[in-house]
């Protein structure tokens, strides 16, 4: 039987070692597992059309339904998104899938070029800026210029899928030289969401709107309003890869 010396603090001991792996594995390993996977994204991924998703938050939401809408299976919680976990999910992409999605984080200057470079995606979602790394940017117009590097990576037959309800994403509009969606609840949007009301507690329902016409009744099992997005983000996707919604 094991016996525990009083005061010994074994739980945060267990703590430090595996805060201290974490350190070494995103600080330490990193340039390994950038370049392993950038390498791995040019030979065996020839064929598969990444879907990068960017932006302050919202993310994971919207990188769930994109892959529940591309008969993907869900990556199991936590999800994370930075440095050499953002480089083994590129590694973990079998080389016979048509579609990735992937979910990046970009806490520093310079992490999404890093990003961008591995994954090389064919459509960048971008969901919303917001002050989550204020500390590291200064301005939420510097946070949007880094989100806006996942856009600016797109080729000509590249595809970004934009919140047009926030104008620092939709301003990135301006960068893509590829096709551009917008998404939210205006009507200035190519896909948006009208009449929507919550039948409790099945969740919500929607009228999605394509292009100002009518394409299909949604009911959601989502309770708050302000996740809607993700699925108007998931239907703009899975129409370019010929998904019936």
């Amino acid at each position: 039987m094991t016996q525990r010396v009083p005061g010994a603090d074994w739980k945060g001991a267990a703590r430090e070692r595996v805060e201290a792996f974490d350190r070494w594995f995103n600080r330490g390993a990193w340039p390994l597992f950038r370049r392993s996977s950038a390498i791995y994204r040019r030979v065996a991924l020839g064929r598969t059309r990444v879907v990068l998703v960017a932006g302050s938050f919202g993310k994971t939401t919207t990188t769930r339904a994109l892959r529940a809408a591309l008969g993907l299976r869900l990556p199991l919680p936590p999800y994370r998104n930075h440095k050499s976990h953002f480089a083994c999910h590129v590694l973990g992409i079998p080389p016979w899938r048509p579609w990735a999605v992937l979910e990046s984080g970009n806490s520093m200057p310079g992490e999404m070029e890093r990003y961008a470079e591995i994954a090389r995606p064919g459509v960048t979602v971008v969901t919303s800026i917001g002050s989550e790394h204020h500390n590291s940017f200064g301005t939420l117009e510097a946070i949007a210029e880094a989100e806006a590097v996942a856009v600016a990576a797109l080729r000509p037959d590249g595809l970004a899928v934009l919140n047009g309800d926030d104008p620092l994403v939709a301003a990135m509009a301006a960068q893509c030289r590829g096709r551009v969606v917008t998404f939210g609840f205006g009507e200035q949007n190519t896909v948006r969401a009208t009449g929507v009301e919550l039948d409790w507690p099945r969740g919500l329902r929607f009228t999605l709107v394509r292009d100002g016409a009518a394409a299909v009744e949604i009911r959601s099992r989502f309770l708050a309003r302000h996740m809607i997005p993700a699925l108007l983000a998931a239907f703009a996707v899975g129409e370019a890869a010929g998904v019936d919604p």
